[in-house]
């Protein structure tokens, strides 16, 4: 069986740099992108506003200071001892790729950007943090090789190695969950015209993974089949949050 599924309505994962106040001297992106980080808060994921506690954005491409940045995308956090990270794509504007950054917070809403913590010859972005048995893991986005990795922190939060290649085949913003024992993968199959989610299921992390026998569970929408965030178990029910692409990408 599949789990208990709710697809929630599209939310907003980032905040265009409007504020020119907050923008340094430097030469103009030419990125067709210019997003950058803010923090939103409410009493439930469904019912969320700009926090009012926070100076959004909270982080922009002009925090990034180990490599030249067009801009920063998909945000996750993780709370560590209470302490939260996160974990974030940086746009090199030089190499046109995307690398993952790492940036701290004492209280959730005043960041300090640290550094790139993962680069590889390829593209990555949307860096799917968790903690599992003591283990901290992370499943980013890679547009090559055509396989979604799982990659280990050790140690946490700076260093990362992969530990295994979960499914193999193009996924985008590809999103986990354990829920009712069992480990689930949603991952859009299209990443270019972003309307088709694939199922996958496997009893542990490492593998293997299986396609569920109604997957595509989603074809031919792009309203909802791409995965925007992490998925909650709420009420027991997974509830997984979804990227309006109509008319556009972001």
């Amino acid at each position: 069986m599949s789990p208990d599924l709710i697809d929630s309505p599209p939310l907003m994962r980032l905040q265009p740099n409007s504020d020119p106040k907050r923008v340094k001297r430097r030469e103009p992106s030419r990125h067709p992108y210019e997003w950058s980080i803010g923090i939103y808060a409410g009493d439930s994921p469904f019912n969320l506003a700009p926090a009012s506690a926070a100076n959004n954005p909270v982080l922009s491409r002009d925090q990034v200071s180990d490599v030249p940045a067009a801009f920063v995308a998909d945000p996750f956090m993780i709370k560590v001892k209470g302490r939260w990270y996160m974990f974030f794509e940086v746009m090199n504007s030089e190499s046109d790729k995307g690398e993952i950054a790492l940036a701290v917070s004492a209280d959730g809403l005043n960041w300090e950007y640290r550094q790139i913590v993962l680069a590889q010859p390829c593209h990555l972005s949307y860096p799917y943090v968790f903690e599992w048995k003591g283990g901290y893991y992370m499943i980013p986005e890679a547009q090559q090789p055509c396989t979604v990795t799982v990659y280990k922190a050790d140690p946490f939060p700076t260093h990362w190695s992969a530990v295994g290649a979960l499914i193999k085949g193009e996924g985008a913003d590809s999103s986990i969950c354990y829920f009712e024992n069992r480990w689930w993968l949603f991952t859009c199959a299209t990443p270019f015209q972003h309307d088709t989610l694939r199922l996958y299921f496997a009893d542990d992390l490492l593998g293997p993974w299986h396609e569920h026998p109604s997957s595509p569970i989603v074809k031919g929408n792009h309203r909802i089949a791409r995965p925007g965030g992490r998925v909650l178990v709420l009420n027991g029910k997974a509830v997984r949050f979804a990227q309006d692409c109509h008319p556009n990408y972001g």
